[in-house]
């Protein structure tokens, strides 16, 4: 208990169960949430779970820069202050890479990899103030193996790894104190994937103070890579 005690932690993809478990791990160990959501009655239901005094529902439109920047505003006018930013996995969508229209590309990456990027810039901003805090990227397995009809899935995962990692490199070039990194999950399994809440608490706690730019792991090893 209180691994967390104190921290606030800014979610992204509250609309789903993996987000929301995480969000029940962290105000467990003591944290206060904001549950942010393109669609505002997901984030209302989903921070119905909780006490109003822990959680914060929040509509983000993720391809919308300001939305990003009232959403750091927003938590930290709510809460006091601002420590940690938690990307949620993208929805596993299985279609065909020649099936894919424009449109529907193009709102994936905005949803996918322009969100996190956003989220993650501007989380970044502000961390820095504090010389530390943490983001965590949730992405999934396809960033090291790509499976049939996941092109947009893999393309989001090929993007998040490695800009997590970057980034992390800035943070430590710059000494901000920002500590950044990934979990992998592997997209085929049941949204509420078991241990995954915990390596986001172990991620935002300061237990995992001297770890920035790797990622953790979970998905039961179907495979070896």
């Amino acid at each position: 208990m209180n691994r967390v005690q104190g921290k606030v932690v800014l979610l992204s993809g509250a609309g789903s169960d993996l987000i929301q478990a995480c969000a029940r791990a962290l105000i467990k160990e003591g944290a206060r949430v904001v549950l942010a959501d393109p669609a505002e009655e997901r984030a209302g239901r989903a921070a119905g779970a909780f006490d109003a005094k822990t959680a914060l529902p929040l509509a983000v439109d993720p391809a919308k820069e300001s939305d990003w920047q009232r959403a750091i505003e927003m938590t930290i006018g709510t809460f006091g202050r601002f420590d940690a930013f938690v990307s949620g996995p993208p929805p596993l969508v299985s279609r065909r890479l020649r099936d894919w229209s424009l449109t529907d590309w193009k709102a994936f990456e905005d949803a996918h990899i322009l969100g996190p990027w956003l989220g993650m810039k501007y989380a970044m901003m502000e961390l820095r103030k504090i010389n530390g805090g943490a983001v965590v990227l949730i992405s999934t397995t396809l960033a090291r193996n790509a499976r049939i009809d996941t092109a947009a899935n893999s393309a989001a995962a090929g993007a998040l790894k490695p800009m997590a990692q970057a980034a992390a490199l800035e943070c430590g070039v710059k000494a901000d104190g920002t500590r950044i990194n990934s979990i992998l999950i592997d997209p085929t399994h049941p949204p509420a994937v078991e241990g995954v809440p915990g390596a986001v608490v172990y991620f935002v706690s300061n237990e995992s103070t001297y770890m920035t730019g790797t990622e953790i792991v979970i998905d039961g090893s179907p495979v070896a890579a």
